[in-house]
């Protein structure tokens, strides 16, 4: 719970705060389990101790009664939840029911190789995204149709090309192309292809049974979506105790006050949440009055 509320208020009213002083519990409260988010079902940020102690009693069924302020109506309003539910969370996050699944992002990590040229000795860096290793491209060959042996065959690695040499500087990728259809098709560009969606993420080759001058193209499944949360229900909260209730004093405040104010003055009398104005506003002359050595207005 977060900063209690005593009731019945001090005085007519106990001034104003955030309504969330009146929530029973906290929402994302250190001890509440992570669960996968239900993108069937509200958000649900809290649990309910006494929900959870009756779960482990074995009354999951049991009905449990709250209530909570409505702002937009400015009612009171009860709710129930059974047991199970009040007992659990359901935080957004990127798992769902039916889940969907995570991958690791596919980054080749930066590498300090590069094409040194045998023509007026220019250094070329290596990019990243163009090196693998033989067992990925082995791999690859085979998931292309090729047997062990062809795949074997078909695999070779890249030393020199346009008058530059492949300079490892302690890179142990390599640049490996597979001869496929009379291309060489690089290794690790379909790999960044295949893992465009991270890592084991769905899909297929297609094009592998084509004719000379065409490669396999990867078409992935996704990329993966996670449903936009649905909105929170109500937090259960403290209810004003009666010839009480609450009021929304403006700012995104609210204080309890008496359910009904005498009259100042003349005629009629003030509603809770005019009350709260007039008092907070009769409080800031009296500060103005005092900086200037003035007696208080009343």
């Amino acid at each position: 719970m977060s900063t209690p509320i005593v009731f019945p208020p001090p005085g007519p009213a106990l001034g104003a705060y955030p309504l969330s002083d009146l929530n029973l519990f906290q929402a994302n409260a250190p001890f509440v389990p992570f669960t996968p988010y239900d993108g069937t079902k509200p958000t649900k940020l809290w649990i309910d101790p006494a929900a959870v102690a009756a779960v482990a009693a074995g009354d999951p069924a049991q009905v449990m009664s709250y209530g909570a302020y409505n702002p937009a109506t400015g009612e009171w309003e009860t709710f129930t939840y059974t047991a199970a539910a009040a007992a659990a969370t359901n935080v957004p996050g990127p798992q769902t029911t039916p889940p969907s699944p995570m991958f690791m992002p596919y980054t080749p990590q930066a590498t300090l190789a590069t094409w040194v040229s045998t023509v007026g000795f220019n250094i070329i860096a290596v990019q990243p995204g163009d090196l693998s290793t033989m067992p990925q491209a082995l791999a690859l060959a085979q998931s292309w149709g090729m047997t062990a042996a062809q795949a074997q065959a078909a695999c070779v690695v890249v030393t020199s090309m346009d008058n530059a040499t492949f300079t490892s500087n302690g890179e142990t990728r390599q640049v490996i192309v597979i001869n496929w259809n009379g291309l060489q098709v690089n290794v690790g560009q379909e790999l960044l292809l295949q893992y465009a969606n991270g890592i084991g993420a769905g899909g297929s080759w297609v094009g592998i049974n084509t004719t000379q001058g065409q490669q396999p193209t990867w078409q992935g499944v996704g990329p993966y979506t996670y449903p936009v949360p649905n909105s929170a229900g109500p937090i259960p909260q403290i209810q004003a105790p009666a010839g009480y209730t609450i009021a929304a004093t403006g700012l995104g405040q609210y204080a309890v006050v008496p359910t009904s104010v005498p009259a100042t003055g003349g005629g009629g009398g003030l509603t809770p949440a005019q009350a709260i104005i007039q008092q907070q506003t009769l409080d800031g002359v009296n500060t103005l009055l005092a900086m200037f050595g003035k007696p208080p207005a009343s």
